[in-house]
């Protein structure tokens, strides 16, 4: 439901929760819609270990990618090593699909990838913090 009126607009949002916005709000704001092209990309990140094989993980998100019916072959899905990070190497991952097919892409990408992980004993590790009290 959309209502706008002199002085607000009504958005009823996917989750069914009504929010109304005055419209001054609206004028000076950027809107992003989200729904209004066919395509979206999936930008997701995940982290393995300084000691899994960098070639291995990209292979195994491409493949992944590759696999899932609602991933669009065009544009390509993308992989690649994006930073060094305190505990861990970062990996992007990119992925085009039908907006209407984002967050089931969305979720099962980052189920599946946990999952290969695990299958293929690439650990996805944590911050951790050393303390050493001093005597």
């Amino acid at each position: 439901m959309s209502k706008i009126t002199i002085m607000y607009t009504s958005l009823t949002t996917v989750d069914n929760k009504v929010i109304t916005i005055p419209n001054g709000n609206l004028t000076n704001a950027i809107i992003k819609n989200y729904s209004a092209e066919e395509l979206r990309r999936v930008d997701l990140v995940f982290t393995a270990s300084y000691d899994s094989d960098i070639e291995k993980v990209k292979s195994i998100l491409m493949d992944i990618m590759s696999a899932h019916d609602k991933v669009l072959e065009s544009p390509a899905p993308f992989a690649r090593l994006s930073k060094h990070g305190d505990s861990a190497l970062e990996y992007t991952l990119r992925a085009w699909c039908k907006s209407t097919d984002y967050w089931d892409v969305n979720f099962d990408l980052i189920e599946q990838v946990k999952n290969a992980f695990d299958k293929n004993d690439i650990s996805i590790p944590y911050p951790q913090l050393d303390v050493h009290i001093g005597k």
